[in-house]
């Protein structure tokens, strides 16, 4: 974030976006079980996780659109900025 620091007196924004679980062919390759993704989506005890409180695995363009919204004049009071697209599963760690 240093280079928006340096960047930002040029009206430079810069925004990271951090997405979570997305269902794409790369995530798909890591689900062993048929029902990973309910269980990606409700949660693993075991390991303290809360799953998606929104109840489900993210699109693909729904992380797109949070990058086109990034960088539209909507968001132009917005830098140095991580945008977690997760559905709420790391509750803001």
């Amino acid at each position: 974030m240093s280079v928006g620091l340096e960047l930002a007196g040029s009206g430079v924004r810069c925004n990271v976006v951090s997405p979570g679980s997305t269902d794409t062919d790369m995530q798909r390759t890591l689900w062993v079980s048929d029902d990973a993704e309910e269980q990606r989506i409700r949660g693993f005890g075991e390991q303290f996780k809360l799953g998606i409180p929104l109840g489900k695995i993210a699109r693909p363009q729904e992380i797109a659109n949070t990058i086109l919204f990034l960088a539209s004049d909507l968001a132009s009071h917005i830098t140095l900025q991580d945008i977690v697209v997760d559905g709420g599963s790391t509750l803001g760690a």
